[in-house]
């Protein structure tokens, strides 16, 4: 949900001056039908908190994966870099490779081409986005760099939590959230500091410690979370470090939650087989809508300026649907294929389980 949320927020924001004008200022400041309906939907499909989401989202699921590994503090380091390479380096590798060959067809036609268009058919910026070395042509990409560059912190979050217990990752956390002050103290490496605080918080909230203050989550409960998550972007400024801080509060809750949650709406809405599929190949949608939403965009962007947020959602529609079986192609051979990858190339790493190796 917040991968689709994404490509429809990047498409109303690329319909000209209006919807990037009430992106910021909290809603009550605004005035006109047409102002306050933009602002409401760029609330509700707000990339900004999509991303956000995505790094609790990492946080949680990762440590959880990090508790299931057995060995030494180095075999599990090895391994938990060698098979996230692998997860997310050949989406990443095949999505600029799409926008590579598309933008230099494209060119090569000699039809009206956007500035994304030309940057993707230089090889040398493709390169370089492809490596995740400089992100300078599929904006969107500087998410997964981050997600790299996180590993490091990550496992040290990991190793202290498993020495110290909770504490270990509320010093974390609260790391993170000084490091949003102090960049510094994330080393100079690209976007840490912005973002570390986000991925602690889901570390935080996979503790099986706070985890059980989740179990059994009500319905009343996911919705006051999602409610409260909706108003604190609605009526605080986007660029608020505060509004910021509390989102990623609520997002982390949101997490625990409907991990914990057993029944109510939600949770029978996200266990249907569409949100299933999303799910699966959201890594991709993520990656790919990109290059469609250029040429989507080429054909209407010219008309925003006539209706820039209904025009915006039908190119959020049409970037969609083009790229979900582009995503699911992407998913099934790229995505799988370095999870294979990473599997294969940490099995000599993994120490037999002490259970396992007596029965045998």
């Amino acid at each position: 949900m917040a991968a689709v949320a994404v490509v429809f927020y990047h498409t109303i924001l690329a319909m000209g001056e209006q919807p990037a004008a009430v992106l910021n200022p909290p809603v009550q400041q605004l005035s006109g039908l047409r102002d306050m309906a933009t602002r409401i939907v760029l609330t509700a499909m707000n990339g900004s908190t999509a991303v956000l989401l995505f790094f609790v989202l990492s946080g949680f699921v990762l440590s959880l994966s990090l508790r299931r590994e057995q060995g030494r503090p180095f075999a599990i380091g090895t391994r938990f870099v060698v098979k996230r390479i692998c997860r997310l380096m050949p989406a990443v590798i095949f999505c600029i490779a799409v926008c590579f060959l598309s933008a230099r067809l494209y060119l090569s036609v000699g039809l009206p081409a956007s500035s994304h268009i030309a940057a993707a058919a230089d090889p040398w910026l493709a390169f370089q986005n492809a490596l995740l070395v400089k992100i300078v042509m599929h904006g969107a990409s500087w998410t997964i760099q981050a997600e790299l560059l996180a590993v490091p912190f990550l496992l040290a979050a990991f190793f202290l939590q498993r020495s110290y217990g909770v504490a270990g990752l509320v010093v974390c956390f609260a790391y993170g959230l000084l490091a949003v002050e102090a960049p510094w103290l994330g080393f100079g490496i690209p976007s840490i500091s912005a973002t570390l605080y986000a991925f602690m918080a889901g570390m935080v909230i996979a503790d099986e410690r706070i985890r059980e203050a989740f179990e059994g989550a009500s319905a009343g409960t996911l919705a006051l979370l999602i409610s409260a998550l909706f108003v604190c972007r609605l009526f605080v400024p986007l660029y608020s470090t505060t509004g910021t801080l509390a989102q990623v509060a609520i997002c982390a809750a949101l997490v625990g939650s409907v991990y914990g949650a057993r029944k109510g709406a939600v949770v029978r809405f996200l266990v249907t087989p569409l949100p299933q599929y999303l799910g699966r190949i959201s890594y991709s949608l993520y990656l790919l809508n990109v290059p469609v939403m250029w040429y989507v965009l080429v054909v209407l962007e010219p008309y925003g300026f006539y209706a820039p947020l209904e025009v915006g959602i039908l190119a959020g529609v049409l970037t969609t649907i083009i790229s979900i079986p582009i995503a699911a192609f992407g998913e099934r051979v790229f995505e799988q294929g370095g999870i294979r990858l990473g599997r294969a190339l940490t099995s000599g790493l993994r120490r037999p389980h002490p259970i396992a190796q007596a029965a045998e």
